[in-house]
This record gives C-alpha cells, sequence and structure tokens, in this order.
C-alpha cells in the first residue's frame, strides 16, 4: 500500500546525517512511498511522484536545461520498462570488478538492485531532482550511498566517469535523436569489450537508433520481454535490446576524442 506524503515535508537530521549534501525533495509537490515487486529479490522500497500531475521546478533549473513542465514529473515515476530492467539486473550474477552505468536513470530502480546485490552501480539522469530521489531512496531501503552524476546526453563531451563495462537504460527511445546524441553517450562511456543495454517498449525511435548504433561499429540482438500483469505490476510489451561492439568497431572507438 502507497503512503502519500503532502508536499513540503522535511528530511530527519539523521537521514541528512547519512546521506551529506540531500537536499529538500518534497517542495510544492506531493509524492508516495511504496513497496515495489522486483522478480526474484526482495521488494524495493521506493518513494516517487504521487503521479504525473506534479510539477516543482524551484529556481527554474529544469526549465534551464530543456525540461517543459509536462516532462517535468517524468523521472520521478515507476515505469514498466525500469521495472523490467531491474528485473534482468537482479538476475544477473555479480563480477568483480566490473562497473554499470545505468543512462537516464529516473528513480533509478535497476541501479538500487544492483547496488544492494553488490555491483559496482553509478546511475547518472538530467533531471535536477534525480540524486536527491535516489539519495532517499538509498535511505528508505538501509543502504549504502552509491555513485550518482549529471549527465545531459548533448554535453557528449564530458564523461560521468572512466568508461563502463556494462551500460544499460529503459525507455530512452520516446523522442526521436536526430543528431545521435544519445548513442554518442552511450559509446563514450562503454570500455571497448562493453556491452550496452536498452529495455525498450516498442517505440517508433528504434530503426534510426540502430542505425547510429551501427555507424559506431556496434552489432544488435534482441529478445522479446513480454509479460502477463502481476501483483503489483501491469502486463508489458516490449524488448531488451543488447548491443556489442564488433572488433572494427572496437577500434574505431579507440579514436573518438
Amino acid at each position: 500500500m502507497a503512503v502519500v506524503t503532502p508536499p513540503s515535508p522535511m528530511l530527519p537530521a539523521s537521514a541528512k546525517a547519512a546521506h551529506p549534501g540531500f537536499p529538500r525533495v518534497m517542495t510544492g509537490y506531493a509524492t508516495k512511498q511504496a513497496n515495489v515487486p522486483i522478480r526474484g529479490v526482495a521488494d524495493l522500497v521506493v518513494r516517487s511522484l504521487l503521479d504525473d500531475q506534479q510539477f516543482g521546478d524551484d529556481g527554474g533549473k529544469a526549465e534551464a536545461l530543456g525540461i517543459s513542465s509536462a516532462s517535468w514529473p517524468l523521472f520521478g515515476l515507476v515505469w514498466p520498462s525500469g521495472l523490467l530492467l531491474a528485473d534482468r539486473i537482479a538476475a544477473r550474477p555479480v563480477r568483480v570488478g566490473e562497473r554499470i552505468l545505468e543512462v537516464g536513470c529516473g528513480l533509478a530502480l535497476a541501479s538500487l538492485v544492483g547496488h544492494r546485490l553488490g555491483a559496482d552501480m553509478t546511475a547518472c539522469d538530467i533531471h535536477p531532482l534525480a540524486g536527491a530521489f535516489l539519495r532517499e531512496n538509498l535511505r528508505l531501503n538501509e543502504l549504502s550511498a552509491m555513485s550518482y552524476r549529471h549527465g545531459p546526453w548533448a554535453q557528449v563531451a564530458r564523461r560521468v566517469g572512466e568508461p563502463f563495462d556494462l551500460v544499460i537504460g529503459s525507455d530512452l527511445l520516446y523522442e526521436a535523436d536526430t543528431r545521435g546524441v544519445l548513442a554518442e553517450f552511450l559509446v563514450r562511456h562503454a570500455t571497448p569489450t562493453a556491452e550496452v543495454w536498452i529495455v525498450d517498449p516498442d517505440r517508433g525511435n528504434r530503426s534510426a537508433f540502430h542505425r547510429r548504433m551501427a555507424s559506431f561499429g556496434y552489432e544488435r540482438t534482441e529478445e522479446r520481454v513480454d509479460a502477463l500483469a502481476d501483483v503489483g505490476r501491469a502486463a508489458y510489451r516490449g524488448r531488451l535490446m543488447v548491443y556489442r561492439r564488433t572488433e572494427a568497431g572496437a577500434a574505431a572507438a579507440a579514436l573518438l576524442p
């Protein structure tokens, strides 16, 4: 059962001490707290926005990043594709020394699951409140601090860290990437032997994205991940797309500035 929180509560001092730099999360918009089921592992306790009508762009930070009022709440909702990605990370054995980046993380369900299992996770998102919600959800699940980076795709020249061994994301193709910014961001943050995983709910922009990834030397495999409705989860239709560099692509990637 969800616990609804009205706008503007403050975090207790103990939470701020446990996660230094945590800002006020719930300012001018309503949130809820609920158990979110992840297949194969324990539920996550997740603080999310109450619904897609919430808005609270204090200081115009989101607007300055090109985030409209209509798209502002999208980061703070639990999306079916994000649940599927979290399922996949839950089922994947943790590999010693492997670094994983979740791109466009929103509520970072996959990162929370991987972090709880012991994987070396980094989450990134363009929304100015994504990091704050991540830290709140780390606290709710009694997890240690986790790496987070603010990573707008348009700033492809700025890496959010050293290249990663696995780069993951869910429902990233919701708009046409005519300039190839997303593909270049992914390529720049992946090691030559890395895989890129995208869970996609059959969006119409896949073909152009496939071509862009192929231009960087990636080949693709796909798996349907359709699922029937289950307790706490709606039915889902979509696919997991896995991109791997060919040998020629790996050589070309090494020449990227």
